[in-house]
């Protein structure tokens, strides 16, 4: 092996280019690894929350569809069927004036203001809100419906706090995501975002207007890392350098007649044969004639006329 090696002769410079090419490789194919598996996790912890919400807002839509078939009177009706309802903080029923039916508080008479934020109620909206009356502090999602016939509407209020906790991360190491947060319209849940300078993936609904924010880890995507190159930095070193090894020692070692008697010289493949002269008058030796011959380890020996 030392020999072979030898007869590469190269300059410190193309060593070190054998060497760090394939780290360098690993290095890149690791990164790119990490990067695509914490994008990954964070997809599918993504997808789980984004399908939560989606769940949560189509079922709004249902209750706003069952307030709006209720009559004035039977605003109890509201009452009762929110009982059942756990992730929702109240339904409102409004006409163009004024909201008249809470599921809190059954009749009341409170301004559009607490129900909408966009003078055409035709169009059916879904929005954030800081606080309600009875718990002014904890955010909350209202998603709005409008019947143009009967000229009344309905506003469902989705439970913020429920949202909040969970987005919680579970105490784990490592995990993908650090925070999370729901965005609509500009305003978010929760209203102050802890994001720090990392990457942000932010995944859109097919469904309803709103995204969700996840804040990548990079805790997650280093120990993945690490854990990436220890596996590939092996590998890359014995392929990619013992390709380029081989590439070489072969365009070195290249099958010609001079590189060959060059080869069998070092390795000591020739040999002498004594070839008597005879006196033609008398036919005694008169002496002999060295000969140079060559013991070729694949072709045998090798005539003299080749």
């Amino acid at each position: 092996m030392r020999k072979k090696l030898a007869k590469l002769n190269l300059p410190l410079w193309q060593w070190l280019a054998v060497i760090l090419f394939p780290i360098g490789v690993a290095v890149l194919a690791s990164y790119l690894l990490a990067q695509n598996f914490l994008e990954d996790k964070a997809k599918s912890m993504g997808a789980i929350y984004v399908g939560h919400i989606d769940t949560l807002i189509s079922h709004a839509n249902k209750i706003n569809h069952y307030a709006l078939a209720l009559k004035e009177t039977e605003c109890r009706e509201l009452y009762n069927y929110m009982l059942f309802q756990p992730y929702f903080r109240s339904a409102l029923i409004f006409d163009p004036q004024r909201v008249y039916c809470s599921s809190k508080t059954g009749d009341i008479d409170a301004p559009l203001g607490i129900v909408s934020n966009t003078e055409n109620l035709e169009i059916p909206n879904q929005f954030i809100i800081g606080g309600t009356y009875f718990m002014p502090e904890v955010p909350a999602i209202v998603t709005l419906d409008w019947e143009p016939i009967s000229k009344h509407g309905a506003a469902v209020i989705i439970e913020g706090q429920y949202l909040l906790d969970s987005f919680v991360q579970p105490n784990v190491f490592p995990s993908a995501v650090t925070n999370v947060a729901l965005s609509i319209n500009g305003k978010t849940i929760p209203e102050s975002l802890e994001f720090k300078q990392n990457e942000v993936m932010t995944l859109d609904s097919d469904k309803h207007n709103f995204s969700v924010l996840l804040e990548m880890s990079p805790a997650f995507f280093w120990h993945f890392f690490w854990i990436f190159l220890a596996i590939s930095l092996p590998v890359s070193i014995v392929f990619i350098t013992g390709t380029i090894l081989f590439v070489l020692y072969s365009r070195v070692t290249r099958h010609s007649l001079a590189d060959d008697i060059r080869s069998g010289i070092e390795n000591e493949e020739f040999f002498l044969v004594y070839q008597p002269v005879i006196c033609a008058e008398d036919g005694k030796a008169k002496g002999v004639e060295a000969l140079v011959r060559w013991q070729h380890p694949q072709m045998g020996l090798v005539r003299p006329d080749l």
